[in-house]
């Protein structure tokens, strides 16, 4: 068991720094390739807007997996203020993986909200760096016991009167 939840959290936090580089890619190398008039994109940069797409829903499915198994994981051991900081955190994980594949992948009338991507992936990257701001502090919150649920004190035994 041990070995499963190391290697979700690896694969946690490996596919989260994927998707970090893979929005900063997308930000830095695919914007800059922006056509200056509307309808110039050609095949090759819609080729490789497809597979920035697909690749993040990949990455996107790994980080949603392995953080609700390691949700489960952690759940027992830890205190209301932990539950209420990973919810805003999940939260915010699931909106920047619905706005990610719209962003990469814009549909119907999403087209035009959707045309500044570089707007968007600027938001999404700073977004995902919240995010693991938020992880380093739960996780450190586990690590010095103040997210961890507080264990009853034990109990002195008390002394058992003598028989008769």
């Amino acid at each position: 068991m041990e070995i499963l939840v190391f290697l979700s959290k690896w694969l946690h936090i490996l596919s989260m720094a994927g998707v970090i580089g893979g929005l900063f890619f997308g930000l830095f190398v695919l914007g800059a390739l922006r056509p200056q008039n509307e309808g110039e994109e050609d095949e090759k940069l819609k080729l490789a807007w497809k597979r920035f797409g697909i690749s993040m829903g990949i990455l996107w499915l790994v980080v949603l997996i392995t953080g609700f198994y390691n949700l489960s994981v952690v759940t027992p051991e830890v205190n209301a203020t932990y539950q209420t900081t990973i919810g805003i955190k999940i939260g915010l994980a699931l909106l920047m993986f619905l706005i990610t594949l719209a962003v990469a992948h814009p549909i119907g009338p999403l087209k035009k909200f959707f045309r500044e991507r570089n707007t968007w992936l600027a938001i999404l990257l700073i977004t995902g760096i919240v995010i693991v701001g938020i992880s380093a502090d739960l996780n450190l919150s586990r690590i010095n016991g103040s997210g961890l649920k507080k264990v009853p004190a034990a109990s002195t035994p008390t002394a058992i009167p003598p028989g008769p």
